[in-house]
């Protein structure tokens, strides 16, 4: 997160949520990241979290995923 503030400065700002316990984040956002952890929730909480952060975001807001697979194929 320090690494994000220094980045954003003054043009924006930094909040974390446990997914998806997300109700408590401040609506307005104009992006929302969702970093490596959907491999993590079930469906169900999948769902939860992408209709919250929804609700959070400004229309037109952007919703980024970046998601972890993990590798079941032969090892090295």
């Amino acid at each position: 997160m320090r690494v994000a503030r220094s980045v954003l400065g003054a043009r924006g700002e930094v909040r974390t949520g446990r997914a998806p316990q997300l109700e408590e984040l401040p609506g307005g956002a104009d992006t929302a990241l969702v970093l490596d952890v959907i491999h993590m929730l079930s469906d169900e909480e999948l769902k939860k979290t992408l209709e919250l952060l929804n609700s959070k975001l400004v229309p037109g807001g952007r919703l980024i995923l970046r998601a972890t697979i993990r590798w079941t194929g032969p090892g090295p």
